[in-house]
């Protein structure tokens, strides 16, 4: 599913090269960089959570963030979902 979002994004991207509106545009690239943000972020709590030690961090702490950007995630899938669809 995440794949197809990605590639419904890019070809949105696409589009911005071609005549699309800059607000669209900016609407695109904020929903492309919250994915790869919270991506990023969630591959940062996995190294942590592999030596926690090392970080500083305790299991807890860890399983909140695990939660926070699984959360996170599924709002940014919901609301790329809803911004595929309205424009498609």
């Amino acid at each position: 599913m995440k794949q197809k979002i990605e590639s419904k994004i890019q070809v949105k991207w696409k589009a911005c090269n071609h005549g699309l509106k800059p607000q669209a545009c900016q609407h695109w690239l904020k929903i492309y960089f919250a994915d790869k943000k919270v991506d990023e972020l969630e591959k940062a709590i996995s190294k942590a959570a592999r030596d926690p030690a090392k970080y500083g961090i305790d299991q807890p702490a860890l399983e909140r963030r695990f939660k926070w950007t699984r959360t996170t995630m599924t709002q940014v899938v919901e609301y790329t979902l809803q911004a595929v669809v309205g424009t498609a």
